[in-house]
């Protein structure tokens, strides 16, 4: 089962920081915020860790950099 910790929200991307037991994951992943409303509105308005933890991508340093700058929601 997976877990979400932190959402982030920068200008172009939401950042969850997952936490999968299964994968044995921990970590940051990235959805663009048009990607990410779909997906809720995909799982009848709620937000669905599992299904995000699969539709979302691996993130570079680059990236880890520019979520800790992004806004918590």
């Amino acid at each position: 089962m997976c877990k979400i910790i932190k959402r982030r929200k920068s200008n172009k991307n939401i950042f969850l920081h997952f936490h999968n037991d299964e994968e044995m994951f921990a970590g940051i992943k990235k959805i663009s915020i048009n990607d990410y409303e779909y997906a809720i509105k995909l799982c009848g308005g709620m937000e669905n860790p599992d299904f995000l933890f699969k539709v979302s991508k691996d993130t570079s340093d680059r990236d880890i950099v520019e979520s800790y700058y992004a806004v918590a929601f």
